[in-house]
């Protein structure tokens, strides 16, 4: 809470009491030009921790993070799959 209070502070101390109202009210118009990145968008999903009924947890990527996820899933069920009956290698 305190960091939360610093940083407030820190930021708040920064912005000079005499900014041209222009240059503050520029600013919001240019970040609303920029298009969102629909990969940046923060989904949460419930997981099921094995071995107990009690153990599930949220876990919160954005949706590039799960797509690379699930691609490396893929491939450790394609490899086991890929050597069933031999040794590991």
């Amino acid at each position: 809470m305190i960091a939360f209070i610093l940083f407030f502070a820190l930021q708040a101390a920064a912005i000079p009491a005499t900014a041209p109202a222009a240059a503050v009210s520029a600013a919001p118009t240019a970040l609303a030009t920029a298009a969102p990145n629909p990969d940046d968008k923060v989904i949460c999903k419930q997981e099921d921790t094995t071995g107990t009924r009690l153990g599930a947890h949220k876990v919160c990527m954005t949706r590039a993070q799960w797509r690379v996820q699930a691609v490396q899933d893929r491939d450790v069920v394609k490899h086991a799959q890929e050597n069933i009956g031999y040794a590991h290698q």
